[in-house]
């Protein structure tokens, strides 16, 4: 058998275990073997008691043929062992120390675990998007506009204003803030605009926002290293005010005066919008010199650009410039086929009447008139035309009977003459003829008539037609041009 406790092979009959002492239970009794009875006076041996260890086990001897069979033998039983005695109780003070002391050393090792690896977990880098909180705002009118770079602090604060955090080697002096806001307060960001990208800005254009990250911040910082990267942001500019659009010639009141070829332009800016009324925006190529048919640009003056006109009133030209055609100055009569059968007849009352006045008023009492008629007309034009000259003149000639009664015996005078009415510059003013037809002009042309011994005479008469053409039509060279209907 085996000893439960500290498992030495051990005989069957022992109660005690030999190599440690256990209790091994009762010893098992041993069947003895018949044997033949001994002599009475033949004792069996009683052994002394003594522990030890069982012998082997002999052999049985053998018989040998023939021979009586022996006595059995048998073998001697071992000695009990004395009662072990009672094991005294355990104390379990050891435990107890034992415990408290690994409590306390993992307790140090805990605590030193903590100072080791808590920094690494409170301190953990952070990669930081700079690039989100990037702004560039736009203000102003569309082709002025402005922009200008911002950064959004507080969504930055709200985001890592709790994750970043000074480096361990690192802590600014006389500082209450948190990490973040003095990493936006000292530079360690900063951001511009180039000027071009600053001014005068349409909506459409693009802006470059220049991002620059200062590569030391994580050794300030608990920030990654790749965080700290500088970078051009595009931005679209949007949301510039295309102005209130006016017409700066709505209410502008153009008109001509003066003789074509040398007009004037005039300008009536009262029906304007007010800044254009009060103002000098307005310029013309061509103000002077001008005929029927010329065009005109009216312009705002060069030195006003829309943007001006956005800075300074928010409002924006619908269009610079505008043309008007001149139309409506009068042009000098250059001939007879321009006038219309309607104005001839005008004239002819006027001229007509003028020379029937005339004529009356200048008779004597032995004269009279007969068979007054229109006769024909002259139409003389200056070669180079003026505004403040005379430019044209029309002669109206009339022919009529002079009868001049003799005092004495001789017979009446009874003459034939031609009077000249005179009529200057007549003007083609656009569909109307200007002309001054309140007061003709006779001619002054002396006549003379011998009637037997007395004479007919007279300052305001032509003999002949040919007279007529010597005196009124110009002679070649002189500048101006003639030509008679008769």
């Amino acid at each position: 058998m085996f000893c439960p406790k500290c498992g030495k092979q051990v005989p069957d009959t022992i109660r005690f275990c030999p190599e440690c002492g256990a209790p091994l239970g009762l010893p098992r009794e041993v069947p003895a073997s018949p044997s033949p009875a001994a002599p009475a006076d033949q004792a069996s041996p009683t052994p002394e008691p003594r522990i030890q260890p069982p012998p082997p086990p002999k052999a049985a001897p053998q018989a040998s043929f023939g021979s009586a069979p022996a006595s059995p033998v048998t073998p001697p039983v071992p000695p009990m062992a004395p009662p072990a005695p009672p094991k005294k109780k355990k104390s379990k003070l050891p435990l107890i120390l034992g415990l408290a002391g690994g409590g306390v050393l993992l307790l140090i090792l805990l605590v030193v675990g903590a100072v080791l690896l808590l920094p690494k977990l409170l301190f953990r880098d952070v990669e930081v998007d700079f690039t989100k909180y990037a702004t560039v705002s736009f203000e102003g009118y569309d082709s002025i506009g402005t922009a200008k770079p911002g950064y959004d602090r507080d969504a930055f604060l709200e985001e890592y204003g709790e994750k970043i955090k000074f480096d361990r080697k690192y802590k600014p002096a006389n500082y209450d803030g948190t990490a973040a806001e003095y990493l936006l307060d000292n530079y360690f960001i900063t951001w511009y605009l180039d000027y071009e990208d600053s001014y005068e800005l349409t909506n459409g254009d693009q802006v470059d926002y220049h991002l620059d990250v200062s590569p030391g911040l994580s050794e300030v910082f608990n920030v990654k290293e790749e965080s700290a990267v500088s970078r051009e942001l595009p931005f679209t500019v949007t949301g510039l005010d295309p102005g209130d659009p006016f017409d700066p010639f709505e209410g502008l009141q153009v008109s001509f005066e003066g003789m074509s070829s040398d007009g004037d332009l005039i300008i009536d800016k009262s029906g304007c919008i007010d800044f254009i009324r009060d103002g000098y925006f307005l310029e013309a190529d061509k103000t002077y010199d001008l005929s029927n048919g010329d065009v005109v640009t009216v312009s705002i003056s060069s030195w006003y650009d829309n943007k001006y006109f956005l800075s300074e009133y928010g409002k924006l030209p619908t269009r610079t410039s505008a043309e008007y055609t001149v139309e409506g100055l009068w042009m000098p009569l250059r001939s007879l086929d321009e006038i219309t059968s309607d104005e001839d007849t005008l004239i002819k009352e006027a001229t007509g009447a003028t020379a029937r006045k005339w004529l009356n008023d200048g008779l004597k009492k032995t004269q009279s008139i007969s068979d007054f008629t229109y006769f024909g007309r002259v139409f003389v034009t200056e070669d180079e035309i003026s505004a403040y000259g005379t430019n044209n003149i029309l002669y109206d000639i009339y022919r009529y009977t002079l009868t001049a009664k003799s005092s004495n015996s001789n017979p009446d005078g009874v003459f034939t003459l031609y009077i000249a009415v005179r009529v200057d510059n007549l003007n083609r003013h656009g569909e109307e003829l200007e002309v001054d037809l309140s007061d003709p002009t006779v001619v002054r042309h002396s006549y003379k008539f011998e009637q037997g011994d007395w004479t007919v005479s007279g300052n305001y008469g032509y003999h002949t037609v040919d007279e007529i053409r010597g005196h009124l039509l110009p002679e070649a060279g002189s500048g101006r041009t003639g030509n008679a209907t008769f």
